[in-house]
């Protein structure tokens, strides 16, 4: 079984690369979007701006998550003690989960 350190360290880079891999995924929507290589219907348009919103959001949430994980790698406690930061994450889940499907159709 794997070590608490192990464990958190883990997490830690986790949310390191979800934040690189949004703030690429940005750069490469918007470098398209300018490059104007897009469909000229509305959909594609549309579904540019969506994910360009989605990684917006995935960084968002990424930076707000970043600090509480780094404080829990270096001093190996909870910066909040109690249930808010997972009861944060259960419902941040749950609210980027609903407007990721809340515009498809």
């Amino acid at each position: 079984m794997a070590s608490s350190k192990s464990i958190i360290n883990t997490i830690l880079a986790l949310r390191i690369f979800t934040l690189l891999f949004c703030a690429a995924s940005l750069v490469l929507i918007i470098l398209t979007m300018l490059r104007g290589s897009i469909k000229s219907e509305f959909r594609g348009i549309k579904s540019y701006r969506y994910v360009l919103g989605a990684a917006a959001g995935g960084i968002l949430y990424s930076l707000i998550q970043l600090p509480f994980a780094m404080y829990h790698a270096v001093k190996e406690k909870r910066l909040i003690r109690g249930k808010f930061l997972p009861m944060f994450d259960f419902y941040g889940d749950k609210v980027i989960a609903f407007l990721l499907v809340w515009d498809l159709e």
